[in-house]
């Protein structure tokens, strides 16, 4: 059965992800595409290339048809990246390397390989239509910035190998600890002494036997009640 606090943790992280990813890469490549004497949601109009052909590099107008569903598709396609990237940073944990950075611009990396390396041309992402290599680069590593940056909301790997406490259990862990910080008053400590403190209600009141008398003791060095037997005499 799977841990309810580690699911919250992972979906959380993926929403961070997909959201810092979708901002920064777009920002990003809004500024680079103004570099170039373009419109800044100029990258944001390419991707539905796969719909109207290369030619939608040419169009430069804000519209629901262009902009719009290039935004629409940019945004999937990053939330698609930053559930692969939480997959990535999970397995990573299990080795013991933690690093979101890693996890995040390890899936950058993997997202260029794929999008420019595996995929067909029509579904790339277009921004090679208006952007430099380079530009793309930039691009992709905005986007692994922003995935790192939101994977963090998964928590640490101690976080993570740890069950986060839950809300029931808060307040009786909070009267505890705050029982166990009071000071205690001399007969308490009298009643529960500490595990460094020996119990005097425990030791023998007369050690040495010089004013009580063990009733079991019959000289001869034997404890039983009576004269001893032959087999318990001492011979000298």
């Amino acid at each position: 059965m799977s841990d309810p606090n580690s699911t919250a943790r992972n979906d959380h992280g993926w929403l961070l992800a997909g959201i810092w990813a979708s901002l920064l890469s777009a920002v990003v490549l809004g500024l680079l595409s103004v570099t170039r004497g373009l419109p800044v949601w100029m990258p944001l109009n390419v991707p539905t290339h796969a719909f109207y052909g290369p030619e939608v590099a040419q169009e430069t107008a804000l519209d629901l048809s262009h902009t719009a569903v290039g935004g629409f598709i940019h945004v999937v396609a990053c939330f698609f990246w930053a559930a692969v990237a939480v997959v990535i940073l999970r397995i990573l944990r299990r080795f013991r390397i933690g690093s979101v950075w890693l996890a995040g611009l390890g899936t950058a990396v993997l997202a260029g390989l794929i999008d420019y390396g595996v995929m067909p041309m029509r579904l790339r992402p277009g921004w090679e239509l208006v952007l430099s290599p380079f530009g793309v680069a930039i691009g992709l590593l905005a986007l692994g910035i922003g995935l790192s940056l939101g994977l963090r909301g998964m928590g640490s790997p101690e976080q993570a190998g740890t069950p986060f406490q839950s809300a029931e259990t808060t307040p009786v862990t909070a009267m505890i600890v705050s029982a166990e910080e009071q000071p205690r008053s001399e007969l308490e400590r009298l009643r529960h002494p500490g595990p460094h403190v020996i119990d005097q209600r425990q030791q023998r009141i007369d050690p040495a036997n010089q004013v009580t008398e063990d009733p079991n003791f019959r000289h001869h060095n034997t404890k039983q009640p009576g004269e001893p037997g032959d087999d318990e005499r001492q011979t000298p």
